[in-house]
């Protein structure tokens, strides 16, 4: 598999396959092989704890079963949703200052130059559906 993936690439390097097409087909593939991960990992944690340790080598490589952190779910805790929502006021109000800022209008707030956040764009993507 792993030198067929090879030579793909190669091939839309050179030009003699389409890049698009090529992408499509390896989406595809990418969402259908972290299902079959994920359905196996189920599996192999349960196998993994047969072994009786937290870390051990096997098949040629180092195995370290962990736990995965929990998560903490703030919902219905009312100072929390309003710390909450006056942070989002307070970014939407400063993505506004920013985008004024880029567009040359300046914003001022009683005749202060507002700060302005750091805004970093993300890179181009295709998106495959």
């Amino acid at each position: 598999m792993k030198l067929k993936l090879l030579k793909l690439i190669e091939s839309v390097r050179e030009g003699e396959s389409d890049a698009l097409k090529a992408y499509v087909e390896l989406k595809n593939f990418e969402k259908l092989f972290k299902e079959v991960i994920s359905e196996c990992n189920k599996l192999a944690v349960e196998e993994a704890e047969k072994y009786g340790a937290k870390n051990f080598k096997a098949f040629g490589a180092e195995i370290t079963l962990k736990n995965n952190a929990g998560r903490w779910d703030f919902k219905g805790i009312k100072e929390w949703e309003l710390s909450k929502a006056s942070l989002k006021e307070i970014e939407d109000k400063f993505k506004l200052a920013y985008k004024a800022m880029e567009k040359g209008l300046g914003t001022h707030e009683e005749g202060v130059v507002t700060e302005l956040p750091k805004y970093t764009s993300g890179a181009t993507n295709v998106t495959i559906k």
